[in-house]
């Protein structure tokens, strides 16, 4: 179920959004599982994960699997650590 309501989320709220947009990154990416359902329904921009580099493999499995060509390899980031904004 929750997989079906954040695919329900991507596609009737943030497709919409993003109509203009050309890349996302996306901060936090985990497994990668949401990278993969968003990546298929906005194929027209790239999306970008990023994560801690230990999860880079998994993140990597997801979007290898499901042959997501819009997501390139994830970047190194740390969503607790000071960014130098």
């Amino acid at each position: 179920m929750l997989v079906s309501g954040f695919v329900s989320l991507v596609t009737v709220v943030i497709v919409p959004l993003f109509v203009d947009i050309e890349s996302v990154l996306e901060v936090g990416s985990s497994t990668g599982q949401q990278a993969v359902c968003s990546g298929v329904r906005v194929a027209h921009l790239v999306w970008q994960p990023s994560c801690l580099v230990r999860n880079h493999h998994e993140i990597r499995q997801w979007c290898d699997e499901a042959a997501l060509f819009n997501a390139p390899n994830p970047v190194s980031l740390d969503h607790d650590a000071l960014w130098p904004v």
